[in-house]
């Protein structure tokens, strides 16, 4: 998968190597993961929006906002999991491979044809710009998504702890069978709004710089890497990026992330 070629012409600014600090390995499916909680700070920013004691034209604009990129940002999450024939077989046929067909008896890609068919309702109500309907499909939709994304991750977690221990080359398994789910078109929006988001709704974690350090250890190239950085970089707070490049050495990329 290419670079971003959103953000190749950018003058890229340069990463001090971290200094003092203990050494922290990369968890690669970081980028999986804390996908659940771009998706889940996407939708605190979506209720919050309609809870706005704004006119109704004001609360739809801006909950629009916030819908849109959860919409976005979950369709290519979803493809990462389902797969892509002829670009990315996905999580759920790794899954499937390591822990004897665990996606699909679960009924994870069965999930994500409700989740499709709830999001679609919030979205009929959002273009009728029909107020009280959208509430109410909102409603409905939090709790049942909110189940999805534990069920995911109760099945996900273990088969992914057990890879990396068993050593598993979940490297390779990252850049060959779920990240070219993503098009090199979208890679600007991806970890843009990722890491925005995560840096947003931190929960007091370090989901920013997880998800950053997954990036740079899935990085196949110098110029991928660089242009990622870039992108991170310019997705955060100053003061933000300056704390992760002080933890983690952001001058290296791809395997050297894990020496």
């Amino acid at each position: 998968m290419g670079a971003c070629s959103s953000a190749t012409n950018l003058t890229d600014v340069p990463a001090m190597p971290a200094a003092d600090a203990e050494k922290i390995h990369p968890q690669i499916f970081a980028i999986m993961r804390n996908g659940h909680e771009v998706l889940r700070g996407t939708l605190v920013d979506a209720s919050a929006s309609l809870q706005r004691p704004d006119a109704d034209a004001e609360v739809l604009k801006a909950f629009a906002k916030d819908w849109d990129a959860f919409v976005h940002w979950s369709f290519l999450h979803q493809r990462m999991e389902d797969g892509v024939p002829g670009e990315a077989s996905g999580l759920f046929a790794l899954l499937d491979e390591v822990a004897g067909g665990i996606a699909t008896s679960s009924k994870l890609p069965d999930e994500h044809l409700k989740i499709i068919t709830l999001e679609h309702a919030i979205t009929q109500a959002l273009t009728k710009r029909d107020l009280p309907a959208l509430r109410s499909a909102f409603a409905t939709f939090m709790p049942e998504n909110d189940q999805h994304y534990k069920m995911e991750e109760d099945v996900m977690m273990p088969q992914i702890m057990k890879l990396a221990k068993d050593g598993h080359p979940v490297r390779k398994t990252m850049i060959e069978r779920i990240l070219p789910a993503v098009p090199a078109s979208e890679l600007y929006f991806f970890i843009s709004h990722a890491m925005r988001t995560l840096e947003q709704h931190s929960g007091g974690q370090p989901r920013a710089r997880a998800f950053a350090h997954a990036l740079q250890a899935a990085a196949s190239s110098e110029k991928q890497w660089l242009a990622w950085r870039v992108l991170i970089q310019r997705s955060l707070p100053p003061e933000e990026y300056a704390k992760i490049a002080k933890e983690i050495d952001l001058t290296i990329w791809g395997q050297a992330c894990y020496a």
